[in-house]
């Protein structure tokens, strides 16, 4: 692995979202291809955000299910560009796969409607953080 991206992140729920089930496989099926994920699910945002200040990895990769967690998710976003602006974000979940559009006016790195489509991004977001 000498030489290559260290490929490690920060798998969470945005606070207040209970769709846990499809990001526990995604961060399992990650670790099965030699990723460091963290998984973190049912944290408030405070804590969510000193988990994130405090980690080594610079890919978070946000769940969201539905559209009562967009504030949420909005609040997260914007605290993390703040206290790490070094972080790339990555959004996935149920909410993408039906409307994409907020998510990306967010100011996310990347958003992703499939687990295909979220490993590419991975993939191509630690690139960018070499």
């Amino acid at each position: 692995m000498d030489g290559l991206p260290k490929r490690q992140a920060f798998f969470a729920t945005v606070p207040g979202d209970e769709h846990t089930a499809g990001l526990r496989m995604a961060a399992n099926i990650q670790r099965s291809k030699g990723w460091q994920i963290r998984l973190i699910t049912h944290l408030s945002h405070a804590k969510l955000l000193s988990d994130i200040e405090h980690s080594p990895a610079t890919i978070l990769g946000l769940s969201i299910g539905s559209k009562n967690s967009m504030h949420q998710l909005y609040n997260l976003v914007r605290s993390v560009r703040v206290s790490r602006p070094d972080v790339r974000i990555l959004v996935s979940g149920s909410l993408v796969a039906v409307d994409e559009h907020p998510i990306r006016l967010l100011g996310v790195d990347a958003s992703a409607k499939s687990f295909e489509e979220a490993e590419q991004m991975l993939d191509d977001l630690v690139e960018q953080t070499t």
